[in-house]
């Protein structure tokens, strides 16, 4: 096999032995090289091209490409069909029940009622205190 024929049918002899899993490329070289690579009954030489038909043996044994099963494509949901603004429904949004705030805003809305029922007291014990500000009650900044 020492015709180099460049045909879409035919592979290198070290791609060949890569593709069926037996060992790497450069591997394969190297079986080639130590004469224990047979295309057909002849030994093989780096470079050679072999078709899928021919019967490629290494130390005798018989060398078959992994056979790769079609995968099936998943059904895609089908597209919706686009509707122009002006076909589309109408949707009220105004009549949608209404969510208010945020939990914060749910928060300072208690934080009212208390003090509201506490009257003049402070809702909390830090809001009554002068800290920051010496006995005059001037803030240490402005003095």
């Amino acid at each position: 096999m020492g015709k180099q024929i460049k045909d879409k049918d035919t592979v290198r002899i070290n791609k060949y032995i890569a593709d069926t899993g037996f060992c790497s490329r450069r591997e394969a070289d190297q079986l080639i090289i130590d004469e224990r690579v047979t295309i057909n009954g002849i030994l093989a030489n780096p470079g050679d091209r072999v078709k899928m038909t021919d019967k490629v043996k290494i130390d005798g044994e018989i060398l078959k490409l992994r056979v790769v099963l079609p995968v099936k494509e998943e059904k895609k949901p089908a597209k919706k069909d686009f509707v122009p603004k002006s076909q589309r429904e109408k949707i009220d949004y105004r009549a949608r029940e209404r969510k208010n705030g945020t939990r914060g805003g749910e928060r300072n809305k208690r934080a009212k009622v208390i003090t509201s029922t506490l009257g003049d007291k402070p809702s909390s014990p830090i809001a009554g205190t002068s800290k920051g500000k010496d006995k005059k009650g001037l803030s240490d900044r402005k003095k």
